[in-house]
């Protein structure tokens, strides 16, 4: 008889460590899209610029205000966006890359499009020979893209469209651009919806009156900087986070 309450004690013991160790902790819903890009170091906001140089050291060198050193390469970092937190971007064309990029970490489809609450004279490229660096292959651009993640997507803020020519290096101010996310599951299951909003910044130190590119006028302001945001992040409908919530 001991012999038998024995064995069921053993197998109800066996029974509850293979239960738990068949539940898998559920992913963050915030880890299920990750989107990063190129961003100015926190700590360096409001402390200096970002000069303008023609020379290849990513086209421009930190000045700090205090006349403290920084090396350029450490001025801006790669960085996964938080919600609701405005960022300011690195400039467009940083590291010889085209325009400003999202690297969006997304096991599923991806489908991105400009949205239309501001300016809609933006671009979107991507490349289906190398996905992680649309810049290196031939690209294909559109106002939408859906493909296989994960992906980095090229966004060119024209400001304005005239024939095919679009600049990769700056972009006329007082601009704001939105995208729209959404990823899905290999089963077109929706995962995910997020939001970002692209705002063209002043830049001062940027003699854009001296660099001519056909489309924008001499007397057009123009900047090589955007900030981000990431103003909402939704996970099936039960979880968001928004500009309500600052």
């Amino acid at each position: 008889m001991k012999k038998i309450v024995l064995f069921m004690l053993i197998s109800l013991l066996l029974f509850f460590s293979i239960s738990c160790a068949d539940e898998v902790e559920p992913e963050s819903i915030t880890d299920a899209l990750k989107i990063s890009a190129w961003l100015l170091d926190e700590n360096l906001e409001g402390t200096g610029y970002w000069a303008y140089s023609e020379t290849p050291d990513y086209y421009g060198y930190w000045v700090s205000n205090d006349g403290s050193p920084v090396d350029s390469k450490d001025v801006f970092k790669f960085e996964r966006l938080e919600p609701c937190k405005e960022r300011i971007m690195a400039p467009m064309g940083y590291m010889y890359m085209d325009h400003v990029n999202l690297f969006l970490d997304f096991n599923g489809i991806l489908d991105i499009e400009v949205g239309d609450e501001g300016d809609e004279n933006v671009r979107l490229s991507y490349s289906l020979d190398c996905p992680e660096a649309p810049w290196n292959g031939e690209k294909i651009e559109e106002n939408s893209v859906k493909a296989l993640g994960p992906l980095t997507v090229s966004v060119n803020p024209i400001g304005k469209f005239v024939s095919n020519k679009i600049g990769h290096r700056d972009t006329l101010t007082d601009r704001e651009y939105f995208i729209n996310i959404r990823a899905y599951n290999y089963d077109e299951t929706l995962i995910v919806t997020a939001k970002l909003k692209l705002t063209v910044l002043e830049d001062k130190a940027y003699p854009y009156q001296e660099i001519y590119f056909p489309i924008y006028g001499p007397n057009e302001e123009r900047s090589r900087f955007l900030s981000i945001e990431l103003v909402s992040y939704e996970y099936n409908d039960i979880y968001k986070f928004d500009e309500t919530s600052k």
